[in-house]
């Protein structure tokens, strides 16, 4: 396997930069907002669902 060096770990950083840049342009914050609100509400609880303290 390749190693990775700085110049690909920068390209890489660019590439992800541009990608979020442009989707970000697309983004609908009302529709996000308005699916994370119903996230969750019809579902019962499942097994091993429980956080231990």
């Amino acid at each position: 396997m390749k190693k990775e060096t700085d110049k690909d770990v920068a390209l890489n950083a660019i590439r992800i930069e541009h990608y979020f840049r442009e989707r970000s342009g697309r983004g609908d914050i009302g529709k996000a907002r308005r699916i994370l609100a119903k996230a969750g509400r019809d579902t019962d609880v499942r097994p091993g669902d429980a956080v231990e303290a």
